[in-house]
């Protein structure tokens, strides 16, 4: 699987907000819908996916989402936004059942890319019957251990992207700014004397600095500026400014570093 992240505008809408639920058949890819507050409805308009650790100016992505919705729809005001992170099988359909051949008793349900609401029925349903030793006829479909011969590229092409970030990018991941003078909220890997730094500087303009090495499989993290985390972009690992875990698989924070 591969982590994806994506991005949602809750807005105030004048006249009639759609009555449904629409997502895009192109890229980049875009939902809206209705959602009912005590305020009245508001609009939901999501989009801009993208791997994540992949994109560090992450607040142009929800720029963009505003930029699309003003077009569309005429905007009275902005109330929410937020993010959100999914993984995404090779072939888009979730893993559902036992985690490996030799687990009688071990299941798994993921993958979901985003469509967890209605996956997370499907997950109970094949599950339950799974345990209970009922024959289910979408077991097969959703089987953990279907991939196939015909898989196999996609499998090699994401495990060379992994093998990129944990490689080769050990050796020559470096930003070039000056962390005399790095602005408010902004970050980056530095390196100096062979060894890499990962440095922020907060809403407050406090100066944080931790290692760059993620902690799961140590991935060199990268910089997202809209919600000021490090992510890892091998398998989604996500830390706080100050190296703590907010997204496994990683379980320990990023170590310390002196400013």
């Amino acid at each position: 699987m591969y982590p994806k992240r994506s991005y949602v505008l809750a807005a105030r809408i004048r006249g009639t907000l759609p009555d449904g639920m629409f997502y895009s058949t192109s890229e980049p890819y875009v939902s809206v819908r209705s959602h009912p507050t005590d305020k009245g409805d508001i609009l939901l308009i999501g989009g801009q996916n993208h791997k994540t650790g992949h994109v560090r100016h992450t607040s142009e992505l929800y720029r963009a989402v505003e930029r699309l919705a003003r077009q569309r729809f005429d905007v009275e005001s902005i109330e929410y936004r937020w993010s959100t992170q999914d993984n995404v099988t090779l072939d888009r359909v979730p893993y559902i059942g036992r985690i490996s051949p030799l687990s009688q008793h071990v299941y798994v349900a993921t993958g979901f890319a985003g469509w967890g609401i209605a996956h997370s029925m499907v997950a109970a349903i094949i599950l339950s019957d799974a345990i209970l030793g009922r024959s289910n006829p979408w077991a097969m479909f959703y089987d953990p251990l279907r991939i196939k011969l015909r898989d196999t590229s996609k499998l090699v092409t994401q495990n060379l992207h992994a093998v990129k970030h944990l490689a080769i990018e050990r050796l020559i991941a470096s930003d070039s700014f000056d962390v005399k003078t790095l602005p408010k909220e902004a970050g980056g890997v530095i390196k100096a004397k062979l060894k890499s730094t990962a440095v922020a500087r907060d809403d407050k303009g406090d100066l944080h600095a931790v290692s760059p090495a993620c902690t799961h499989m140590k991935c060199i993290v990268t910089w997202n500026d809209a919600e000021q985390s490090w992510d890892c972009p091998c398998h989604g690992s996500r830390f706080s400014i100050d190296g703590a875990v907010i997204h496994g698989p990683a379980l320990k924070p990023l170590e310390k570093k002196a400013p």
